[in-house]
C-alpha cells in the first residue's frame, strides 16, 4: 500500500475475507460483538476505510451480498482501528500470494 499510495494508484482486493477463515476472537470478536455484526462484516469495515482500496467480496448466496453490504453502515473507532492493526500487521517484505 506504501508504494501505491505514493503513486497515487488505487488498490483492488479481491476476496478479502480468507473464504471465512478469519478467527472469531481477539479485535474481530470482540468489535463485532459490540457492534452486534459478524467478524466478515468487521473486516469488511476495516478494509473499507481507505478511500483509494476498492474491495471485490466473493458472495455465493444473496445473504452473503446483504451481510457484506452492513459493513458499509459499521462506523470503527480509532480505539478499534488501532486493535485491528495491532491484530492484523503488514507483512514485512514480499509474500507470496495464495493459490487455492
Amino acid at each position: 500500500m506504501p508504494w501505491s499510495r505514493r503513486n497515487g494508484q488505487p488498490l483492488m482486493i479481491y476476496s478479502p475475507l480468507e473464504q471465512g477463515r478469519l478467527p472469531a476472537g481477539g479485535a474481530l470478536g470482540a468489535i463485532a460483538a459490540a457492534h452486534g455484526v459478524t467478524v466478515m462484516q468487521v473486516a469488511l469495515a476495516w478494509v473499507l476505510r481507505h478511500e483509494d482500496v476498492f474491495v471485490v467480496p466473493k458472495a455465493s448466496l444473496i445473504a452473503h451480498v446483504d451481510a457484506n453490504l452492513g459493513a458499509l453502515d459499521i462506523t470503527l473507532s480509532d480505539d478499534e482501528l488501532a486493535a485491528l492493526d495491532k491484530d492484523f500487521p503488514p507483512p514485512e517484505g514480499g509474500a507470496p500470494l495464495e493459490i487455492l
